[in-house]
């Protein structure tokens, strides 16, 4: 239950850390932000796509006597102001605002496999990040144990190394105990 418990508390304590790190890649990743603001901008175009067109407002004057403009009893002369709005018929709206909506979900699924691809190679690199940091720590101890040789090698020499003594008295204690065992049998 011990090991289960640390194994969770590991693991937790990982995916904090590798939370951290991916949000900070997040705030300064400048394709991530430009894909947040391509987002922002097709849910405007949502908005937008629902509303009809603006009116047209005209106004017209027609057959000015531009030697007496401001004369009105002469016939042939027309003003008009106008007022004008597209309807929309046939679902028009709708289908830009279903166009505007697949614009926005696609966009979206583009920004979710960017920060799903970084994840992912954040998650890469910090493993080879450890690996090289494991690698280092057994370099670092093959160093020492080949120090530790260098020191005891004129030692090896003299069998004056206590090391030495061991291994002679291991193997004469071995080949005692097997001449003991030929002497039985």
């Amino acid at each position: 239950m011990k090991r289960v418990i640390l194994i969770l508390v590991a693991l937790a304590g990982y995916a904090l850390a590798q939370s951290e790190l991916t949000s900070l890649a997040y705030e300064h990743n400048y394709e991530l932000k430009a894909l947040e603001a391509e987002v922002s901008a097709l849910e405007k175009e949502v908005d937008i796509s629902k509303i009809w067109e603006n009116p047209m407002l005209s106004l017209g004057v027609n057959d000015i006597f531009l030697n007496e403009p401001l004369t009105r009893d002469k016939d042939a002369q027309n003003e008009a102001i106008s007022l004008s709005q597209k309807i929309p018929m046939g679902g028009k709206l709708d289908i830009k605002e279903s166009i505007a909506l697949q614009d926005l979900a696609i966009k979206k699924l583009e920004l979710k496999t960017k920060k799903l691809e970084m994840q992912q190679e954040i998650g890469v690199l910090e493993q080879s990040y450890i690996r090289i940091n494991q690698d280092l720590a057994l370099v670092n101890k093959y160093e020492k144990v080949l120090e530790d040789l260098k020191k005891c090698s004129p030692c090896l020499q003299h069998h004056e190394c206590a090391l030495c003594r061991y291994a002679e008295q291991y193997d004469f204690a071995k080949k005692s105990s097997h001449r003991e065992k030929n002497i039985a049998s």
